[in-house]
């Protein structure tokens, strides 16, 4: 059993030092350095030397969790745009992060767009920005507009509360979009759930 331990550990560590070695020689290639990351990470190879994946990063390759979990994400997106055989990618991982904030199945388009659109053919990372936020608009207008659809063929729903859930629905879907950085998803749910649990309530205060 320790014989076949040792040769995992073993087989890690040579694993881990094959990654690592991605990494210094790719330190600006946010695609190679993110895939070998994210593998690091899923595969735990960063507990051969640290006791979490964070304090790897940090003090393997003085690189902030944001930092790198963002790249991670970002070769997630040239990943994903490989599926679709997109001809042209991000060629950095400020091109590549707007697309973090869509669903994979808007990515291609969106970024295609940025491409097709790109003043004097030059993609910045501003105008990807652009793209995609032309693009959250569009999908939360078509997703309100389905979700108004619903509440209004409900008669039992008097105007001012078809108001009330139009306007919750809005913040709830832009936070959603903007990876809910301004407001804590956590709370979100738990003020919702507070909202049912009043709702199940009869009027002495006891649950139906």
């Amino acid at each position: 059993m320790k014989d076949k331990q040792t040769k995992a550990l073993a087989g890690n560590g040579q694993r881990l030092t094959a990654l690592e070695t991605v990494i210094e020689k790719n330190l600006k290639g946010f695609y190679e350095v993110g895939r070998a990351l994210l593998e690091i990470r899923e595969s735990c190879l960063y507990q051969k030397t640290h006791d979490t994946f964070e304090e790897y990063c940090r003090d393997r390759w003085d690189m902030g969790r944001d930092y790198a979990y963002k790249i991670i994400s970002s070769s997630q997106v040239v990943k994903n745009l490989d599926v679709y055989n997109c001809i042209q990618k991000p060629t950095s991982e400020s091109q590549a992060r707007p697309l973090t904030r869509l669903p994979e199945s808007l990515q291609q388009d969106a970024w295609q767009k940025a491409v097709d659109t790109a003043p004097g053919g030059k993609i910045t990372a501003r105008h990807v920005q652009k793209v995609v936020a032309e693009t959250i608009g569009k999908e939360m207008v078509k997703q309100k507009s389905a979700v108004k659809k619903k509440i209004d063929k409900d008669m039992q729903i008097s105007e001012s509360f078809k108001k009330v859930l139009d306007s919750l629905w809005d913040e709830i879907t832009r936070e959603r979009y903007e990876d809910w950085q301004s407001t804590s998803k956590v709370a979100v749910m738990k003020h919702l759930n507070s909202m049912i649990n009043i709702l199940t309530m009869a009027k002495g205060g006891t649950h139906v």
